[in-house]
């Protein structure tokens, strides 16, 4: 559930409140960075890494769409990571500690030396549902639609449902790959998993202590499904049991088993 890459011993005491929570969309987003606000650790929610600031405010299409892109897109609308690299100072300032957000994911080898990156993760057919629900994968693409597609190609084509199945699968890895980057340490957890204790370990993590009784109050004060969205109705319909066959589902449970979520037929 949870692991540290070997470069945490190496962080320096002042890069040590430097952090970023990320995931695939739909995975408690903004819950742990509310939970952390609650404790009084400064936590944006998207405010860093958003369409606007890593690159859509500066497209030629703003002038003549409003929030939704109806056609197809021959070039890239966002920042590299080279490019995020060269203005990162501009982009996270030092004055600001701590982000949430899932569109960090395609930038977390270019994080200053020292970051943490929380990978937090949620069981895949809930985050699917969320999916459907939201129509992150239906025309019209939204900006955080083109920003996934542009990131990973293989979100450009299939069913919504396709894409969803994909999108859990790849997102996550290319997170995974952060515990591999040289400076940067690396804590991978599960939504499902969040306690006190747990809270506890990630507020030490990032050299915040808090008292036990502290954590309880904003666990409770939050539940992890108050963000929630859209109609539950159809929710049903999609499951381990009636996820379509072939290697996009296996690609799904072997990842899946990786973190520690077996897929039970007989209950999702």
């Amino acid at each position: 559930m949870l692991g540290v890459n070997s470069a945490a011993g190496k962080r320096s005491k002042k890069m040590a409140t430097r952090f970023v929570i990320t995931r695939c969309g739909r995975s408690g987003t903004g819950y742990m960075a509310t939970l952390l606000e609650r404790l009084g650790c400064p936590c944006g929610h998207e405010a860093l890494f958003n369409p606007e600031r890593l690159g859509w405010g500066k497209s030629p299409l703003i002038s003549r769409v409003s929030f939704k892109v109806k056609r197809p897109l021959g070039r890239r609308m966002f920042l590299t990571p080279d490019q995020f690299s060269d203005r990162r100072g501009d982009l996270w300032p030092d004055r600001v500690p701590g982000e949430s957000s899932w569109l960090a994911v395609p930038y977390l080898s270019r994080l200053p030396e020292g970051t943490l990156v929380l990978h937090q993760v949620r069981e895949p057919i809930a985050v699917i549902r969320s999916l459907v629900r939201t129509k992150l994968f239906e025309r019209p693409r939204s900006p955080y639609t083109v920003f996934a597609e542009e990131n990973c190609h293989v979100l450009r084509h299939g069913t919504a449902l396709d894409r969803s199945l994909h999108y859990w699968t790849e997102w996550n890895r290319m997170a995974d790959q952060a515990r591999s980057v040289p400076g940067i340490r690396y804590l991978r957890y599960r939504l499902e998993d969040v306690s006190e204790q747990l809270l506890a370990e990630i507020l030490a993590a990032i050299d915040q202590q808090k008292s036990s009784e502290a954590i309880a109050a904003a666990l409770a004060e939050h539940p992890s499904d108050y963000n929630s969205r859209g109609c539950r109705d159809q929710d049903g319909r999609i499951s381990w049991r009636t996820l379509p066959e072939g290697p996009v589902r296996q690609k799904l449970e072997e990842q899946a088993h990786n973190y520690g979520y077996l897929p039970d037929h007989r209950v999702w």
